[in-house]
């Protein structure tokens, strides 16, 4: 990156949002942990969220036209829920490649979500209100989910 004159922190914020972009969130999990001093941690924190928004906007949408899991909407906070579909549409623009994301009725990962989430808080970064409303988000959707996981199975078991 340096011959063309780009700082190595903005190539490793740039690669590690591109893999979560992709839902590979496992793959740079740890890498996250042990770089984070090496990170662009304003532009990762704004993609960060922007990915966020577009996997619970999604997740939304999904819980909308499911009559099984309807019953979550009245779970959920409107205003953040209207907040994070304004994110979301913008932000689709500048990562095409999550148009997708849940168009086939697929839930996208609550758990990697609301894990990167999380380390958004721990930033201590401009956007931690921003970050604190997605926070509630995708806990109580990540909570409602398993909840109904866990009655549908009884005991808890899979």
């Amino acid at each position: 990156g340096e011959l063309w004159g780009i700082e190595k922190s903005n190539i490793l914020t740039k690669f590690i949002l591109a893999v979560y972009e992709v839902g590979k969130d496992t793959i740079v999990d740890n890498l996250l942990n042990t770089q984070i001093e090496h990170l662009n941690v304003s532009t990762f924190v704004k993609g960060a969220i922007e990915i966020c928004c577009i996997r619970l906007n999604a997740t939304i949408n999904i819980v909308k036209k499911s009559k099984q899991y309807r019953v979550i909407m009245g779970m959920l906070e409107a205003d953040t829920c209207q907040w994070v579909k304004e994110q979301a549409e913008t932000a689709i623009l500048e990562r095409p490649s999550m148009k997708k994301l849940g168009k086939h009725g697929e839930i996208p990962s609550l758990d990697g979500t609301h894990t990167l989430v999380l380390k958004i808080l721990r930033m201590h970064t401009e956007s931690r209100s921003e970050a604190h409303a997605v926070s509630i988000l995708s806990g109580t959707l990540l909570r409602a989910f398993q909840e109904i996981e866990y009655k549908k199975h009884g005991d808890g078991s899979r």
